[in-house]
This record gives C-alpha cells, structure tokens and sequence, in this order.
C-alpha cells in the first residue's frame, strides 16, 4: 500500500473516531472518556516538547560508551569519553586523542538509584567502546583495532574478566539473547559466549563502519554508516538473516546517515540522531515499518540532536542516554525519555479501535440501530463490527 493509500486510512480512522464520540456507537463510558483526552493532549501536545529528563547525574554524560540493559530495569554503562582535552596532544593519524573513560556503573530505574561497579582495567582502550548482555554477563569491547573485551558477571559484579585480547577494527558487537554477533563490515563473526569460539560470517553487501544496529526477530539490521576507507555517509540497510546466514538489502534511509542510533519497538526501528559526513547533526528521527517496508518521519525528532549516543525502549517508553551535540564533544547529555505514542502514527487511538473491535465481539459494544442511518456511519459500523478479523487486524497494520 502506497503513502496516500495509508494517508486515507489514516481519515477513515480519525473520522471514525469522530462518529463514536458523538454516541453513534454505545460502549462502555470510560473508553469513551479516554477517546476524548487523547485527542485533547495531541492538540496541547503540538505547543509542548514531549521530551523528558529522567536523570542528569554525571556518569550518564559521555560520548561513545558501552551501554545494555539487564532485566528490562536496569541501565548499565561503561567506558566512553568526556571530549576532546586541550591539554592531551592528538594522536598519529590525526584524530584527537579522547580522555578514556573506566568508570562503570548501574542504574535502577525503578528506585531511582546509582550504583557504582567496578572500573575498568587501566590496559584497556576505552575511548570508543560498545557493550550488550548475555548470559548475565555485561560484556564491554573496545572499537580499536587489536583492542579487548572483558565481561562482568552481574550477579557477582567484583571483577572484569578478559574474553579475548584481539578484535577486529571499528566493530559493533549485538546480540540475540544466545551469541554475539561482532561486526565490521568485511570482517563479521559469530562469538559462543560459553565457548568463546569464533566463528566467521559472510561479509557485508558493503562495508562499513560508525553503523546504526539493532536485532529484530532473527535479524540482523546495519543501518547507514561511513563506507570503509571513506568519510561518505551511507544511506543503505542491510539485513543479516541468522537462519539463512545471507545479507540482503532493504530499502534505505530517507538520507545518508552515521554515528545514528537504533532500538526496536514491536515491528518498528527507530533510528535517531547521527550526522552526515560533515558530521552535521540530525534533528530527525526515521522509523521503519519493518512489515510494510516502509520509513516514516514522525513530527517529533531527537531535540537537541546528538550522536554517540545511544537508545534503549522500554515498555511505552524510548530511552536516550548519553551523547554529544558540538564538535568539541564537551557537551554530553543526561538520560532523557519519550514516550512512543509520540512517535509512532496513531498508536492510542489504533489501541482503541482493536479494544472497541474486543468489546463488539463479545457483546459488551454494539451500534444504535436507526430507521434512517448515513452512508458513511454505516460504511464505518461495517468496518468495525462485520469487516472480518483477518482483514481488520491486516487493516491496522497500516496505521499502527
């Protein structure tokens, strides 16, 4: 289904709305009241910023960090760096040299408390470093080439323990929850976390690195990024599909885009802030329906934009923590929060229909019968009460 077609249901659902307001359909009096303050906040909404700051305590404020969640409460992070220091000469190649964060740490989000963890060992390079969570273990590795990985047992939390001493370059590792997936372009690999053995992928369609990644189902998503060898951002998507183990494009971002972040919500990836190859930010946010094949720009985008940031969800919540919005990579910011319903396109009022669509079916809602009744509230009483279920639910994918 093409953007208008969607744009259409989009009206038939609004509208529809609209009808069961006005009591020409009888259902219980507190959906109806809930109906009425969601389109209430969405027109308060539009003069309002729908962002919140959860936390700014200082160990949240770093650029280029590990990071994971454990147990869909608690954010841990590690490593990163605070910006560039005057006073630190710039390396070799260039670039300038970042002052390496080891501190670690872990946030309940339910408490509202702080935990300090273990630091980091001082040989390890964490100026650039990323972090997932398998097995009950937080495992942390560096971005540089032939750099570390190290892991803490969360359930102990006394000591970080070396993995391997050896990675590939400017790698990002995720998980499914059973093994890590290390990849860097033309040098992907399949870690066992118990075994530790390594076992070599299929390369990318085309390489690249400073990539958005997330894991949907038993897919792998690579988003944007700098092509290798180059400082062109990439607009293209690949999929790794871990049964088939093969890479296959998609369709790609609306504009090239690196140093983005990613997170899943059900069907959707969210991919915020990042920059071009000027590294000039986004204010965007792109989502992608991942049944549809379909990207969509919700009105609300990532404000202030950043990049080296990164992004978790949470029940109805997506969660940033961290990143820069300079140059200089000074300024970081704290842990800040949106709810979803800000992003994706009429998520409540879809909610509502499918639980009116419950309620008729079980005989708890039912429409007025009229002698007379208009032609479009009787297309719109078919469509909630005799479209069949297969379809209906087919329907709301569309708008949900």
């Amino acid at each position: 289904m093409d953007g208008h077609s969607i744009g259409c249901f989009r009206i038939m659902m609004k509208f529809l709305y609209t009808q069961l307001r006005e009591s020409n359909f009888i259902f219980l009096s507190w959906l109806t009241n809930k109906v009425q303050k969601i389109f209430q906040r969405e027109k308060k909404e539009l003069f309002h910023s729908p962002w919140n700051r959860i936390s700014q305590h200082d160990d949240f404020r770093r650029n280029e960090f590990a990071m994971a969640v454990y147990k869909d409460r608690f954010v841990l992070i590690a490593g990163g760096n605070k910006g560039k220091k005057k006073s630190i000469p710039a390396l070799s190649n260039g670039r300038p040299q970042l002052s390496g964060l080891k501190t670690a740490g872990m946030y309940d989000m339910k408490v509202d408390r702080f935990t300090v963890l273990p630091d980091l060992p001082l040989n390890f390079r964490s100026d650039t470093c990323g972090g997932v969570i398998v097995n009950d273990h937080f495992y942390v590795y560096s971005s540089f080439s032939n750099e570390a990985m190290y892991r803490l047992n969360l359930r102990k939390r006394r000591y970080w323990e070396l993995v391997t001493q050896h990675l590939p370059e400017d790698i990002r590792i995720v998980t499914n929850d059973h093994y890590l997936f290390a990849l860097g372009g033309s040098q992907n690999y399949v870690i066992d976390p118990k075994s530790s053995q390594w076992l070599e992928l299929s390369p990318m369609n085309k390489p690249r690195h400073h990539f958005a990644c997330a894991v949907l189902k038993n897919q792998i998503y690579v988003i944007g990024g700098y092509q290798k060898n180059d400082r062109n951002a990439l607009s293209s998507v690949e999929i790794f599909d871990l049964l088939e183990q093969t890479w296959k494009t998609t369709v790609p971002l609306p504009k090239p885009l690196a140093y983005a972040s990613a997170s899943v919500i059900g069907k959707w990836l969210v991919v915020t802030g990042g920059g071009d190859g000027d590294e000039k930010l986004s204010k965007c946010t792109y989502i992608f329906d991942t049944k549809n094949k379909q990207w969509i720009k919700p009105k609300f985008g990532l404000y202030p934009p950043r990049m080296y940031h990164e992004t978790f969800s949470i029940e109805n919540k997506l969660m940033f923590v961290g990143g820069c919005s300079n140059p200089t990579h000074l300024h970081s910011f704290g842990l800040e929060l949106i709810e979803k319903r800000h992003l994706l396109p009429n998520l409540e009022k879809v909610q509502q229909l499918v639980l009116l669509r419950h309620l008729a079916e079980n005989e708890r809602a039912f429409a007025l019968t009229k002698k007379e009744i208009p032609e479009e509230l009787e297309m719109m009483q078919k469509l909630v009460l005799q479209t069949p279920s297969d379809v209906f639910r087919h329907i709301m994918t569309f708008v949900a």
